[in-house]
């Protein structure tokens, strides 16, 4: 698992190019994968607290700010099974957050995932939405490309393990070091 870089893809991706490296088939990791998920999610439960996991300074108070107001909707596009991401969200008391998602088991392609956080908006609040009325905000070029590839704006965050040079190389639309500035944020979000 030392040759796959996790960053930015869907668990389905990552759990084939893991196993695939290590040699086992396609076939076998198709006929397993079910059983692989129960796995991961129950060591995912068991884990999440005994390690010191920390929440990037600025999330709480970015997605307590942007849920007060009524225009604007909290989704999250992850690579993450949907189990998952719950049990992430939830050691931080975040999940009351987001009314809509889309996830690394509704589609293996990150590139997908846009359309499918869409679709979910436009059913779940009856209106119709454009891409450019979208923002993704991530920390890896693949969180900058599903987001450029689809027609939504991308906020690259210098908060993960991506060297800034890197990020920008992606030609993100906006960058910020992290999410501390919350004037900063709203000022972007408001001129689009």
């Amino acid at each position: 698992m030392e040759d796959v870089n996790f960053q930015g893809k869907t668990d389905p991706q990552i759990l084939k190019e893991s196993l695939e490296n290590s040699g086992i088939s396609k076939n076998t990791i198709l006929q397993n994968v079910e059983k692989l998920k129960k796995s991961y999610l129950n060591h995912l439960e068991t884990n999440i607290y005994k390690f010191n996991a920390k929440l990037l300074p600025g999330v709480n108070n970015l997605l307590k700010k942007l849920s007060e107001y009524q225009d604007v909707k909290i989704g999250l596009l992850t690579g993450n099974i949907k189990e998952g991401a719950q049990i992430k969200l939830n050691r931080f008391d975040l999940k009351k957050y987001f009314s809509f998602g889309a996830y690394g088991n509704d589609s293996a392609i990150r590139n997908e995932l846009p359309a499918i956080a869409k679709n979910r908006i436009e059913k779940l609040f009856n209106k119709e939405i454009d891409y450019k009325n979208i923002f993704i905000i991530g920390d890896t070029v693949h969180d900058i490309n599903c987001a450029k590839n689809s027609g939504s704006i991308s906020i690259a965050v210098g908060t993960g393990w991506v060297e800034k040079e890197i990020l920008m190389a992606e030609k993100p639309d906006f960058y910020l070091e992290n999410l501390k500035d919350m004037d900063q944020i709203l000022t972007i979000i408001k001129q689009i």
